[in-house]
């Protein structure tokens, strides 16, 4: 079984705390990830809700849901 990194990806807010530790907690394990910042995009919050059913933030992506090769 090979391993192959995993995309990480961060959906967060300015001023959001629990935003700020995931990231911190990320950086201090040196694992790459991509911010989506949803601060001034509230459609962005449509998007959260139809893929994970929540319109907050911090939400954590890990890998991809989509199985197509």
């Amino acid at each position: 079984m090979s391993e192959q990194a995993q995309t990480i990806v961060v959906w967060s807010k300015q001023g959001c705390q629990y935003c700020q530790a995931v990231k911190d907690y990320l950086k201090e394990q040196n694992l790459s990830y991509t911010d989506v910042d949803i601060t001034e995009q509230d459609h962005l919050r449509d998007v959260l809700e139809a893929k994970y059913g929540v319109r907050y933030v911090p939400v954590v992506e890990i890998g991809s849901r989509d199985k197509r090769n």
